[in-house]
């Protein structure tokens, strides 16, 4: 299974010591989404480029049994975002899918042309076998009947 960069970088700050100056790892992973996004826009182009790039270095330096661990943390946390999804009513679906939406929308397009090519890369290291799995689990979700309004 492959680890996606995004879901690392903010995972990562679960484990890493520090951030730099103004964050700590620990401190900015436990800040609400927008305001981790506010303080990770507050970065230059080159800051966020030499913390990514901290980040990355951090994750290589992982020993086989903490990449398990942060891999077993990540499944973890899925099945929880998967499991607040699935309790949610409708009303809190539509609205969280609008708040994605205009994330999407309020996106600049370098950013968005670095999601696409994020995509790209985490879609080329995908085996056969793990590209015919998503497959399958997106016609499905895409089959599953959607909830009637009550």
């Amino acid at each position: 299974m492959t680890i996606q960069l995004p879901r690392v970088l903010c995972l990562m700050a679960l484990f890493v010591p520090a951030i730099g100056e103004s964050q700590s790892l620990e401190e900015l992973g436990q800040l609400p989404p927008e305001e981790r996004r506010a303080y990770w826009q507050s970065m230059s182009e080159d800051e966020r480029e030499a913390k990514v790039a901290e980040w990355r270095d951090q994750l290589d330096a992982l020993s086989p049994e903490e990449r398990d661990a942060l891999r077993e943390m990540l499944h973890a946390r899925r099945d929880e975002m998967r499991a607040e999804w699935d309790a949610m009513s409708e009303e809190e679906r539509e609205a969280a899918r609008a708040r994605m939406r205009e994330r999407a929308e309020n996106m600049s397009p370098e950013a968005r042309e670095a999601m696409r090519e994020l995509m790209r890369e985490h879609r080329k290291s995908m085996t056969p076998e793990e590209r015919q799995a998503f497959r399958e689990k997106r016609r499905e979700r895409a089959a599953e009947p959607e909830e009637a309004p009550e």
